[in-house]
């Protein structure tokens, strides 16, 4: 898991900023922010921000909101039910694509410049024939959300090593569940992150390769983000 200083500086003025407009519409306190999460080590640094005071020095109760997916967390937002949101960039894009009136505050987490430092993996059985990517075609991989950016960064790997990603199964399984779903002989394989990656090598599963890695080096995956009438 990556997110330099910078970004959580950057997202704690991010906050500050939307703070200071007054009453939200809710009628809660300005200071009192709900903030959407999922439960992957990816949204650390907001929990860390908290633990150090970074947040309360500027005035700011942070109230971090658990949901399943960005999708579910988007629709909070936009209802006005969250303040922020956390969530990865191909959600965001998809949304500004049906005109969804929301906006990237911050940076949230980006990918490693080498695969032994990767928050992000695809797990199979220790005993699996899978061995690389071109493997996976005509086997079933669980993903947290289809057609979304798990799935689009192992299609990339697979085409890229000649294999056809098209022969891919996806099926979608809540990260919390992955681990059980392979061992169980339900999915050949599972797109994991942390801490559910280390959880399931100490299964003795074994990773094939990291797909955010497999794309580009530092690659920008998630982000904060905020309905735009409320950032005005």
């Amino acid at each position: 898991m990556k997110m330099q200083l910078s970004a959580l500086i950057g997202l704690v003025c991010a906050l500050a900023l939307a703070a200071c407009g007054g009453t939200s519409e809710a009628g809660e306190n300005s200071g009192t922010l709900k903030v959407g999460v999922i439960p992957i080590a990816d949204v650390a640094p907001l929990y860390v921000g908290m633990e150090q005071g970074f947040f309360e020095d500027e005035g700011l109760t942070i109230e971090p909101q658990i949901a399943e997916g960005g999708a579910a967390i988007a629709t909070s937002v936009l209802s006005g039910d969250y303040q922020f949101g956390f969530s990865n960039v191909v959600s965001l894009v998809t949304a500004r694509s049906k005109d969804l009136p929301l906006r990237i505050v911050s940076q949230g987490a980006s990918g490693h410049e080498s695969e032994k430092d990767a928050f992000d993996t695809l797990l199979v059985p220790g005993a699996s024939s899978i061995k690389k990517p071109t493997d996976l075609e005509g086997k079933t991989v669980a993903v947290n959300a289809l057609s979304n950016i798990g799935p689009l960064s192992i299609n990339y790997a697979v085409e890229e090593a000649g294999g056809d990603p098209s022969r891919i199964k996806y099926v979608e399984v809540p990260f919390p569940d992955m681990i059980a779903a392979v061992e169980a002989g339900r999915v050949d394989a599972a797109w994991v992150v942390e801490p559910f990656a280390s959880q399931g090598i100490g299964a003795g599963m074994r990773s094939i390769f990291a797909p955010f890695e497999a794309v580009s080096p530092d690659l920008t995956i998630a982000t904060y983000f905020a309905n735009e009438q409320y950032i005005k």
